[in-house]
């Protein structure tokens, strides 16, 4: 828990600086948006085993958000997420990253996407519960499960030359109760080397 609060904190101060200089800010992409909501089961990546034999306790569910776009992101793209309309940042619900699709062709349900061939897939991943040990305003507290606020986010990464942030995507609050009342996601569309 502590080393979960621990890398939040260094998130958010490490990437929050070029996100504040909106003077700068370049909107990269303008088409951002939602495809897929659902809960995926973590248990049985690499980063859900290597914290469990660290000795801690992680959540194997979180709450999935697929995302598309025509443009490909560059590396060390972060998500500002948090509930519409209030306090919102870098990490602020999940932990920032976004993180790329396998195969932008493969829906996680399993289902081909050859309509959108020209799309290039990204994931989210959000807590479903977060309860941090000492509350901050930082730092979120939420439930997921009987919160009824839509989870609003955009992209965003850069230097502090060239900063650019995507247009926001809404995920409401009915896609995510259908999604918490869904069997789980095992096969999440990461590659065994990314760690969520």
């Amino acid at each position: 828990m502590a080393e979960t609060l621990l890398r939040r904190l260094v998130h958010v101060f490490g990437v929050l600086p070029p996100l504040l200089l909106t003077s700068c800010v370049h909107q990269r992409p303008s088409d951002l948006q939602l495809e897929l909501v659902y809960v995926a089961d973590l248990s049985s990546t690499l980063g859900y085993k290597h914290e469990v034999a660290m000795g801690l306790l992680p959540q194997p569910l979180r709450l999935a958000i697929e995302l598309s776009s025509t443009e490909m992101f560059p590396g060390g793209a972060s998500v500002v997420d948090g509930f519409c309309g209030e306090k919102q940042g870098p990490g602020y619900l999940g932990n920032g990253t976004l993180y790329r699709v396998n195969d932008p062709n493969v829906a996680s349900s399993g289902l081909a996407r050859h309509d959108q061939p020209d799309r290039n897939r990204y994931l989210v991943l959000v807590d479903i519960v977060y309860k941090p040990a000492r509350p901050s305003p930082e730092l979120a507290n939420f439930d997921l499960r009987d919160d009824a606020r839509d989870i609003c986010l955009t992209t965003g990464s850069g230097t502090y030359a060239d900063v650019w942030q995507s247009n926001g995507v809404r995920v409401p609050r009915r896609l995510i109760e259908r999604a918490l009342h869904a069997p789980p996601h095992t096969d999440v569309p990461l590659g065994p080397k990314q760690l969520p």
